[in-house]
C-alpha cells in the first residue's frame, strides 16, 4: 500500500516511510491511496489480534505478520508501573 500527501506534491511512500516521516516533504499529511476493507472483530477475539489485522491492512507488505503481531502482542509491552514513587516534588523552588 502506498501513502500520498494531502497536498499532492510529494512522491508516494510505503507504510514505514509515512510513519517515519510524519509529514510529507510538501507539508501535507500522508493518507492511504485507498482504504482497505477490514473485517469487524469477532466476539471474544483478542484485542491484539484485531489490532494486528488492522495494522497489517494498512502496512501492506512492508511488515511481516510476525512483526505486526510482535507490535501488538501484550507480553512484548513494558509493564505499567504499579505504584507512584514517593519522591515526587510537589512544588518548584
Amino acid at each position: 500500500m502506498k501513502y500520498i500527501s494531502t497536498r499532492g506534491q510529494s512522491e508516494p511512500v510505503d507504510f514505514i516511510g509515512a510513519c517515519l516521516a510524519g509529514l510529507a516533504p510538501d507539508g501535507g499529511l500522508y493518507i492511504p491511496e485507498s482504504y482497505p476493507a477490514i473485517a469487524p472483530a469477532k466476539p471474544g477475539e483478542p484485542y491484539s489480534q484485531v489490532a494486528a489485522r488492522v495494522i497489517s491492512a494498512f502496512a501492506g507488505d512492508t511488515l511481516t505478520q510476525e512483526e505486526v503481531l510482535g507490535l501488538c502482542d501484550p507480553p512484548t509491552r513494558a509493564p505499567a508501573p504499579t505504584r507512584t514513587p514517593t519522591a515526587i516534588p510537589t512544588h518548584i523552588q
